[in-house]
């Protein structure tokens, strides 16, 4: 009488096994830098009312950038924001130029490499004819389009 083989191989389930191992493998740092992309568009996200307060000082200054740097400039009674609600650290906006076309306001996220996958994201605002353009880009050590969601530099 023949007997019937149940169950698996171990050769079966170390192929398996195998097969796994490599789907995770590059699987769980693509969803880390996925991660990382969602909570850098957030943080720009959240940053909507000090892009807004930065666009109406430089319209009512006529374009110049280095006095939109202050809280009493971009009319903020409190504190100037300074973390997002994913903790990113936000520095104070600095100022390039009186205007009215070209000056820039630069805000530094997550200075000091405090950013999510150890980046630094840099919102540049050029004043333009119809108003206040924002570009972005990112710099650190580790940090990559991947990572950050931004191109390199601004």
């Amino acid at each position: 009488m023949k007997t019937v083989q149940k169950g698996f191989t171990l050769i079966e389930l170390m192929i398996v096994v195998a097969i796994i191992g490599i789907l995770a493998a590059i699987a769980i740092p693509q969803y880390q830098d996925y991660v990382t992309r969602s909570r850098w568009a957030t943080a720009v996200t959240e940053t909507a009312s000090l892009r807004t307060a930065i666009a109406e000082c430089l319209q009512i200054n006529g374009g110049n950038a280095t006095v939109c740097t202050t809280n009493t400039q971009l009319g903020f009674t409190n504190a100037l924001p300074t973390a997002t609600g994913n903790g990113i650290a936000i520095a104070a906006p600095a100022g390039n130029g009186t205007g009215p076309l070209g000056a820039t306001v630069e805000v530094e996220l997550g200075t000091g490499g405090a950013g999510p996958g150890g980046c630094t994201v840099m919102m540049r605002g050029t004043v333009a004819e119809t108003g206040v353009r924002w570009t972005y880009g990112h710099s650190g050590a580790n940090c990559s389009q991947s990572r950050s969601g931004f191109a390199k530099g601004t």
